[in-house]
């Protein structure tokens, strides 16, 4: 039926989860299940694992129907109009819909652990050069002074979010609850925290600002610009990266 069966291919993701609300967060803790790819073979078998870790060999016997030849487990596949892989269903209840690679839990994940690495280390390279009283080395020193505090403040903004989303979610909601979401209502105190990428983002925009400005006034050395861009790149990523997950503003 499909001489090439690549298209079926790739990742898929079980979709029994909020898409719309910040509550997509639990699938990043695993909370829905972890990502299942489907690989093939030089045979143009579909290869998967099974619960068990067994790796699975599925053979098509219909269009968009697949057959296990290892035991009697079955799978079919959605397309859209335009004969693209949209969803997965196996042969019991289960439902996925297809992801692209960025978007899989250990993309997402490393990414995460990356942002919140270089955050760390510039609020503590500030950190450091405030209590030495290291004073700004440029040519623009009211620049500097600028694009470094705005550049710590970014880094403390995203650094802290996670840190007080967590602590309020474990202390102001019971558990059991946290297994389905917030079924009945956020605490007062998430709307405070939700603000702090938002804060974030104002200090992104004025650090970019300051790093353009400071180039086109040959301010500082190019390894300085260099570092600057990667920051920046960084936080806009990590901007997206919230946006992604539905942390941005109250999405609830």
């Amino acid at each position: 039926y499909d001489r090439q069966v690549d298209r079926f291919t790739g990742f898929y993701r079980f979709s029994r989860y909020a898409h719309g609300s910040l509550e997509k967060m639990g699938v990043l803790m695993s909370m829905s299940g972890a990502d299942l790819r489907l690989r093939k073979n030089d045979e143009g078998m579909l290869l998967m694992f099974d619960h068990r870790g067994k790796e699975r060999r599925l053979i098509q016997v219909e269009p968009l129907l697949f057959r296990s030849i290892d035991d009697s487990y079955y799978m079919a596949f959605r397309q859209d109009e335009r004969g693209r892989i949209t969803h997965l269903f196996t042969d019991g209840t289960s439902a996925l819909e297809k992801i692209g690679w960025t978007a899989t839990l250990q993309v997402n994940r490393a990414f995460f652990a990356f942002a919140q690495t270089i955050f760390f280390l510039i609020v503590i390279s500030y950190l450091w050069r405030r209590l030495r009283h290291k004073p700004y080395q440029g040519d623009h020193p009211a620049l500097g002074k600028w694009q470094d505090r705005s550049r710590a403040l970014m880094s403390a903004a995203f650094l802290l979010y996670p840190l007080t989303f967590a602590g309020v979610t474990a202390l102001m909601v019971p558990e059991h609850e946290l297994m389905v979401g917030f079924a009945y209502g956020v605490p007062k105190a998430l709307y405070i925290v939700q603000s702090l990428p938002l804060f974030g983002i104002i200090f992104l925009l004025i650090f970019t600002a300051c790093t353009l400005l400071g180039r086109r006034k040959q301010s500082g050395s190019f390894a300085r610009f260099l570092w600057a861009i990667v920051v920046m790149t960084t936080g806009f990523a990590f901007v997206c990266w919230l946006h992604y997950w539905n942390l941005l503003g109250w999405r609830f």
